[in-house]
């Protein structure tokens, strides 16, 4: 039987990748893919004042805090799981329901790969999908 997530994924028309051993990196990805490490997306979980953010980007860019609010920072990893039920590096751009930001640049390609709720698995979804299923806003997150 699917789970809840399994079945957002095909429902959103994506899929799951299982991957051949454990995928923590985006370098680890993009080669167990065989695509560009910008296609690869983090999904990265910020402490702002107003509350828990996702951050979406792509593989290559870094994070720019300061375009997240004042004292905006990382959340360590006890509060990822808290806020988003997955650990660093598992973490999936859909069905977390958390406020969304995602970087323009992810949307330059049609299918993006990023956390799939375990080391051992992606998602490939279209990125607009992960825009509209989660009502984020798109604008430059990266430096």
């Amino acid at each position: 039987m699917a789970s809840d997530f399994e079945s957002l994924v095909e429902e959103l028309g994506g899929r799951l990748i299982i991957t051949r051993g454990e995928v923590k990196t985006v370098r680890q990805a993009a080669r167990e893919l065989g695509v560009e490490e910008e296609q690869i997306i983090k999904t990265l979980v910020v402490i702002t004042d107003e509350g828990p953010v996702l951050a979406i980007l792509d593989g290559r860019s870094r994070l720019d805090l300061s375009k997240l609010g004042r004292g905006a920072r990382l959340a360590s990893p006890r509060e990822v799981e808290e806020h988003t039920g997955y650990k660093v590096g598992e973490v999936p751009p859909v069905g977390i329901p958390l406020r969304t930001l995602v970087d323009e640049r992810v949307l330059k390609w049609h299918r993006v790969y990023g956390g799939g709720g375990s080391t051992r698995r992606l998602v490939e979804l279209d990125p607009r999908a992960i825009v509209h299923y989660q009502k984020a806003e798109v604008r430059r997150l990266r430096i």
